[in-house]
């Protein structure tokens, strides 16, 4: 049973201790949401694991000299100082695109598989829509098949496709940063979600509300961080707020020992150019 909960903004001075409490493995299910003050700081995020299996990079911007440390798939680049995730010249509609990490994978369990890797990653976002009107979105991947798959545009996201989706031979592990509502059981189209090895989320949360816009063309900051002990994601995404969201996933129901990092992104009859301005990654000790 997932738990329902609802998003709001408060002073992090007043919450400090509630947030303390949420972060603990204590609490099961989805937890809350809450939007912030850009300003504000925070320091709920405790992660820890017995053992480090270390994969470690950082990117502040990206350039062509960076090119042999990632795979990319037809059309996907380096543009404009950014990971250019689906084509960003030329026909950009119905493209889908990944780009991962190619120099190393990162280790499901710490060297004494006593626990699953712990990580944080960041990075910023950047979608613009082009002619107006965004589609279809991209998201963060955790995967151990990093090719694209086919006919993966649309609201497949270059996650999944319509013969794939829901296969538990997918292996990937995806936070969507969703800007069109495609589907049928899409939230709408400004969400970010948890997707195991289908485009269906397992769990979504609104951001209009929050005041955060994934298509405004403005840059979002994301910070993700996975606490292996615990099995918790727990994401930070920051526009004008900051906005909290966590959810129990233990990986090793879903992923195999080497794990490919990257991003996917996809396009429809709208278009928009999914960006990544910089990116860094860090197991966690």
């Amino acid at each position: 049973m997932i738990e329902s909960t609802s998003a709001y903004a408060t002073p992090i001075e007043e919450r400090l201790p509630e947030l303390v409490a949420m972060a603990s493995p204590s609490h099961t299910g989805i937890r809350r949401c809450i939007a912030l003050p850009a300003s504000a700081t925070l320091a709920i995020l405790i992660l820890c694991s017995s053992t480090c299996s270390c994969l470690q990079f950082s990117y502040p911007t990206f350039g062509n000299g960076d090119e042999a440390d990632f795979s990319f798939s037809p059309g996907s680049s380096i543009a404009n100082g950014a990971l250019q995730i689906t084509p960003a010249t030329g026909d950009m509609s119905h493209r889908s695109g990944r780009v991962c990490y190619a120099r190393e994978t990162l280790k499901l369990w710490n060297s004494n598989r006593t626990a699953l890797t712990s990580f944080r990653t960041e990075f910023v976002l950047n979608i613009l829509p082009q002619n107006g009107t965004a589609g279809e979105g991209m998201a963060f991947i955790l995967t151990n098949n990093p090719g694209l798959p086919g006919n993966s545009s649309g609201q497949w996201l270059g996650i999944t496709n319509s013969t794939t989706d829901g296969s538990p031979a997918n292996r990937i592990v995806a936070l969507e940063f969703d800007t069109r509502k495609s589907g049928r059981d899409d939230l709408d189209g400004n969400h970010v979600g948890l997707d195991v090895n289908s485009v269906n989320s397992v769990s979504s949360y609104p951001l209009s509300n929050l005041s955060i816009l994934l298509s405004s063309g403005s840059d979002v900051s994301v910070s993700i961080q996975y606490d292996g002990a615990a099995a918790e994601l727990w994401i930070v995404a920051t526009q004008r707020y900051r906005f909290v969201y966590g959810w129990p996933v233990d990986l090793s129901r879903y992923l195999t020992e080497d794990i490919t990092v990257g991003f996917a992104a996809s396009t429809g009859d709208h278009t928009e150019l999914n960006q990544i301005k910089s990116w860094n990654f860090t197991t966690l000790a």
